[in-house]
């Protein structure tokens, strides 16, 4: 049976990457119920599709607390966004984006609803 967990968040994500992760996870901690993943996540995907032509999955591994995890996403949309044309990035700037839920299954797959 497949395990899936669900994190409401609404982090803004350039924010993030003008962080250092510590103080990325101190700023989600305080701000959220749970600081700690329910299983720390080791290694898998995370499948990013929005705001993009098509869905691409990134290689993401080691993270045991919400905050450490969202930093090292927000890092791949940086990424991203420094190769927009790559990505087939429309129609939202860089600075619009949030993350609103982050969704784990089998510990090693990851969903994002992405809000602008």
């Amino acid at each position: 049976m497949a395990s899936v967990r669900k994190y409401e968040v609404n982090v803004h994500i350039k924010s993030l990457t003008e962080v250092s992760k510590k103080i990325a996870e101190r700023l989600i901690t305080s701000d959220r119920c749970y600081s700690f993943l329910d299983k720390p996540f080791s290694k898998g995907v995370v499948i990013i599709d929005y705001p993009l032509g098509q869905s691409y999955r990134f290689p993401i591994t080691n993270a045991d607390t919400i905050g450490e995890l969202l930093w090292r996403i927000a890092q791949i949309y940086k990424r991203i966004y420094k190769s927009k044309a790559k990505y087939g990035v429309w129609g939202h700037a860089f600075d619009d984006l949030w993350f609103e839920r982050v969704t784990i299954k089998n510990n090693d797959t990851i969903t994002l609803d992405i809000g602008s």
